[in-house]
């Protein structure tokens, strides 16, 4: 029983020590640092044979500060989840608005060319015909 204890000891002081090399104070830290802390203090009493009703509720506190760093670990990923799916929306959602105000611009400057009426004689409906081509094949530059 020692050994498990020391074992699981050992693979939350692995995790606090990537806790530590990501920085920040992250939730759940404090829940795995109090969790060793009493773990060595069981892994004494359990190599001195003193168990006390002491020890048995100390473990259940073990037990319920692993859970609590296992919960806080689930919900640092969900978070990262979520601001990685709330940056796509926003980049679909500026996309989309970029995509309406060209449209918007085109839609304005085809107003400006319209062709021209019937009241035109035949030259200058033809060079009016062959000015739009020449605006379409190369729009100005805004």
């Amino acid at each position: 029983m020692v050994a498990q204890q020391e074992a699981i000891r050992r693979e939350m002081e692995k995790i606090l020590k990537e806790m530590n090399k990501e920085g920040g104070q992250q939730p759940g830290r404090q829940a795995v640092e109090d969790a060793v802390k009493q773990m060595q203090q069981s892994e004494k009493e359990l190599v001195n044979k003193q168990m006390t009703s002491e020890s048995l509720q100390r473990q259940q506190q073990i037990l319920s500060r692993m859970l609590e760093a296992e919960k806080a670990e689930q919900e640092r990923e969900m978070e990262q989840s979520r601001s990685s799916e709330s940056a796509r929306q926003q980049a679909s959602d500026a996309y989309k608005t970029n995509q309406e105000k060209a449209l918007q611009a085109k839609k304005q400057m085809q107003g400006l060319y319209k062709p021209a009426g019937p009241d035109l004689n035949a030259f200058y409906r033809e060079r009016n015909l062959r000015y739009q081509t020449k605006l379409r094949q190369n729009p100005p530059k805004p």
